[in-house]
């Protein structure tokens, strides 16, 4: 699971390039938002969370976008 936190919506696209360059096969169920960071001199806060093991269950992918 990531979090991401970006603060000027302008940079969302170049951020989640990057994003998902770093995490293609991995898949993560993220949420992206834009709000006010602690200071004008951050630009991005990300939160992941992962568990051990995880990489051996067997799941679905649910692609919910729209066609």
């Amino acid at each position: 699971m990531s979090r991401v936190f970006i603060q000027d919506p302008q940079d969302v696209p170049t951020v989640m390039e990057i994003i998902g360059q770093k995490f293609k096969g991995v898949d993560p169920a993220s949420t992206v938002t834009c709000p006010p960071l602690g200071s004008t001199v951050y630009k991005v806060e990300l939160e992941v969370t992962a568990y051990k093991g995880a990489s051996q269950i067997t799941a679905d992918m649910i692609n919910t976008t729209a066609k």
